[in-house]
């Protein structure tokens, strides 16, 4: 049994579990990396905030992974503002004479 049928099988075992005949169960299949993620995300989640930010200062330490973060936050933060085109921000940015 793979990863991923072993995940399906473990997801339907937690509905049945409480299942009665009128309940529809639902799927979701995932490929082997997201079920990877998902364990990681669900174990994450089940951390207290000590051990939270303890593992976040650890993933800080490579500082190709924090920059990416910094980026990934920024973009995060700003996707509803308006985009701008290429030429409108090198217009912006240049020398005003």
């Amino acid at each position: 049994m793979s990863l991923l049928s072993t995940y399906i099988a473990c997801a339907i075992a937690k509905v049945v579990g409480n299942w009665r005949s009128r309940d529809v169960i639902i799927v979701f299949v995932m490929t082997q990396t997201q079920a990877t993620a998902e364990v990681f995300w669900t174990a994450f989640q089940a951390m207290k905030p000590a051990e939270r930010e303890a593992f976040i200062a650890k993933l800080m330490t490579d500082k190709r992974l924090a920059e990416d973060l910094r980026y990934a936050a920024v973009i995060e933060k700003r996707k509803n503002e308006p985009t701008v085109s290429l030429d409108d921000y090198l217009t912006r940015r240049s020398p005003k004479k």
